[in-house]
């Protein structure tokens, strides 16, 4: 088995390999490979000149007040079914490390895609490192409608001005601007809606009398008025997904706190800097 990054005539391979593991439409496919896909940044296993696993890294960076660490997401980790059970995707794990530490990398960080593959990851050596808190509301409770629903498009630039702003102060992921671009196009694809003031942002869709929000970050001053963008979707019952301490109303009641990703320190600094296991993810391109 030869562990390599990928190649320019690997793509036809790549495409094969994630519609068979993840089902996903092409449009969704493209979406990745059109913004964040790089060569480079994606590690494959190949077996009698067939690839048979891949993983893709994503570049980013780990914020926790004045300290910053390099990272790299490992993202839509995949083997084909007749060849798991083999060890390819530890072996690709091990590779995407030794990979990290040559660059430079502090960190890998990943978001399993089914509950139990969390215990697969911790056992090759990866941390509960991010989490959220999911706050289950009444439209009442959320409060009066402020304006239209927000457009589905936004600028990746402010996207990030908001997300540094509304996460001042809470450890998180910093996401690059492909990364941002990305979270837009699938926005787009699936018909949800992310929000961006100053110092806040959600995204969200409704289903009918219900409404989620994957994301709602933000800071006191732009709180009343992201719950009022919110709150236009007209939904009866509202999910929203916070950094966990965030400050939310006392109407809110308690809200159930979940582990959302796992991180693998890969420098001596990030091993030394004692990550806490409840920082903010947020964007996961699921």
């Amino acid at each position: 088995m030869l562990l390599r990054t990928a190649r320019g005539d690997d793509r036809a391979a790549l495409y094969a390999l994630w519609e068979e593991a993840f089902g996903d439409e092409r449009p969704t496919i493209d979406a990745f490979f059109e913004t964040c896909f790089m060569p480079e940044n994606t590690l494959v296993a190949v077996e009698k000149n067939r690839l048979l696993s891949a993983l893709y890294l994503i570049p980013a960076a780990y914020r926790r007040g004045a300290q910053t660490l390099s990272a790299a997401y490992v993202f839509a980790a995949a083997t084909h079914h007749a060849a798991r059970g083999r060890g390819l995707m530890t072996a690709l794990l091990r590779f995407a490390e030794e990979t990290a530490r040559k660059r430079g990398l502090d960190l890998l960080f990943l978001v399993p895609a089914r509950p139990e593959l969390f215990a697969f990851y911790r056992a090759r050596g990866f941390s509960d490192g991010f989490q959220k808190t999911v706050y289950t509301v009444s439209g009442k409770t959320l409060g009066a409608a402020h304006g239209g629903l927000p457009p589905q498009n936004a600028a990746p630039s402010d996207f990030a001005a908001a997300r540094e702003a509304a996460l001042s102060g809470v450890p998180h992921i910093v996401w690059g601007e492909n990364a941002l671009r990305l979270a837009l196009r699938y926005d787009a694809l699936f018909g949800t809606r992310t929000c961006v003031l100053q110092n806040g942002f959600f995204t969200a869709e409704a289903d009918g009398d219900a409404a989620a929000a994957s994301e709602f970050c933000s800071a006191p001053a732009d709180f009343p008025a992201l719950c009022g963008r919110l709150a236009a979707f007209g939904a009866k019952a509202y999910t929203l997904c916070t950094p966990c301490g965030m400050p939310v109303p006392v109407a809110f009641q308690a809200g159930k706190t979940a582990v959302t990703g796992l991180y693998l320190p890969v420098s001596k600094r990030a091993r030394a800097a004692k990550l806490p296991s409840d920082a903010y993810l947020g964007i996961t391109f699921g």
